[in-house]
């Protein structure tokens, strides 16, 4: 096993050489710009209120990689005076915090607020979460924002793991009965759009990268796959969908058809003639993303062609159930 998979992976020392050379493959020069995201948050007790703080920071630098030597890292002059950042601030009464607040109520309560935690107004602010959210969205809308930009930096440095977080989410939001009694994004207008439940469970795995076959077309994904390939290749027949996805298998092509006939049914898709669109309303992609799709593609299929160049056979996995 160890010649086979680890060998290749692990590393006891710091090439210099292999280093340099990775760097000019992965990013076509041996000089990269970075930003390195952090945030802090806190919670303060105000007379009646409690107000919450959470903000984020980038510095920002160059890496220039050496065949000879460890990389060597810039920072930006005067980043403290013109750096990025994002900050909020939001007072809240007292009262109202354990109602926003979804760390007061129990696993398996509806709406009760649980009587098991002391409510005090400095238990409250002490054992609240709302900051924290508040400094984690902050990241990362600052890290998404950066990554945005046109000449944004190559490298993104963030003290979280996205796939923790995002399993996290996928599992702490996974109970559809309580998005409605316990959350207030059911009915919140965007826009003069009211924002439903399909807007939520599609959103929550929205993760669209064709490059690196993200969602995978298999498990629980695949509903969702369904959904974005319907998205991106408009009208299409289940027959379409399954060639698409790679899917020869029978049983694995009526699991499709099941999906499509749910998803016409729960109001995602509609159905002509044998042939599924997605309902205008849940089309994610707008003008800003068209724009810049082509320029994303290639940054797509760079760190595609990448990742399957260093992954060796044996740890590669085909698609399956």
């Amino acid at each position: 096993m160890y010649e086979r998979v680890f060998a290749s992976l692990i590393r006891s020392d710091f090439g210099s050489e292999s280093c340099h050379e990775t760097a000019r493959r992965f990013f076509g020069t041996d000089r990269v710009s970075f930003a390195a995201v952090d945030g802090t948050d806190y919670a303060r007790p105000l007379f009646d209120l409690v107000v919450f703080f959470g903000g984020s920071y980038a510095a920002r630098g160059t890496i220039t990689y050496s065949e000879t030597g460890p990389p060597k890292v810039e920072y930006e002059d005067h980043f403290l005076k013109s750096g990025r950042a994002l900050s909020s601030c939001v007072p809240v009464y007292v009262n109202e915090v354990p109602e926003i607040d979804q760390s007061f109520i129990q696993p398996g309560e509806v709406s009760e607020i649980s009587l098991t935690r002391p409510l005090t107004d400095e238990a409250i602010a002490n054992n609240s979460t709302v900051a924290n959210w508040i400094m984690t969205f902050s990241e990362f809308y600052l890290a998404y924002r950066l990554a945005r930009e046109e000449d944004g930096p190559r490298i993104l440095l963030l003290d979280r793991s996205l796939a923790t977080m995002l399993a996290s989410l996928i599992y702490d939001t996974s109970r559809r009965k309580l998005w409605k009694s316990n959350g207030a994004l059911v009915g919140l207008e965007v826009d003069g759009l009211a924002i439903d439940i399909n807007d939520l469970a599609y959103a929550r795995h929205h993760l669209d990268n064709p490059a690196l076959d993200l969602p995978p077309p298999r498990g629980d994904y695949l509903r969702y796959r369904c959904l974005l390939e319907i998205e991106r290749g408009g009208r299409l027949t289940s027959a379409d969908l399954s060639v698409k996805l790679g899917i020869k298998e029978d049983d694995r092509q009526k699991r499709v058809d099941r999906f499509l006939a749910k998803l016409v049914k729960e109001g995602f898709l509609e159905e002509t003639e044998g042939k599924f669109t997605l309902r205008e309303r849940y089309h994610v992609r707008g003008e800003t993303e068209t724009e810049s799709a082509s320029s994303d593609e290639e940054r797509n299929v760079t760190l595609a062609n990448y990742s399957r160049s260093i992954v060796p056979d044996a740890l590669r996995v085909e698609p399956f159930g």
